[in-house]
């Protein structure tokens, strides 16, 4: 394995600890007006880790757990906390990903193509919305229809 700590603690510090710090600012005053929402990105990639990708999948499954946790927690307060779980999508951050590598994620996805941003904004949009009032602690996927190996 050549995964070294320092990388690992890099990611969870990104991912896990940003949205810890997050939540830690935002949910008192969620509190103090009686209700709220906290929406967490992670990735479908959880469910069905690609090879050499430790440090990526341990921070999004640990951001998964946080975000189930405060969900049972804030509960009963009138606070949701959800997660949104796209697949592989298109944004700047996967300018770096090989078309080879987009297009066999494409064509194994059902409906052919990647998650676009707006995919993801359109599922963040409705856990912030009032139609999801009784949703909390939920995984919304996000993934053309490619399911979770379970």
């Amino acid at each position: 394995m050549e995964l070294l700590w320092e990388d690992f603690q890099k990611e969870m510090n990104v991912t896990l600890k940003g949205a810890f710090n997050c939540c830690q600012e935002v949910i008192p005053l969620m509190l103090k007006n009686r209700g709220g929402k906290v929406i967490n990105i992670t990735t479908v990639a959880t469910d069905n880790p690609p090879p050499n990708q430790a440090k990526y999948i341990v921070s999004k499954s640990a951001l998964v757990g946080l975000t189930r946790s405060l969900a049972v927690e804030f509960a009963s307060r009138n606070i949701q906390v959800n997660m949104v779980s796209p697949s592989i999508t298109k944004t700047d951050l996967t300018k770096h990903v090989s078309k080879m590598y987009l297009d066999a994620a494409k064509n194994d996805t059902p409906m052919r193509r990647n998650a676009s941003s707006v995919d993801v904004a359109k599922a963040v949009i409705f856990l912030a919305s009032s139609l999801a009032s009784f949703t909390t602690g939920q995984k919304i996927m996000v993934t053309g229809g490619t399911l979770p190996l379970l």
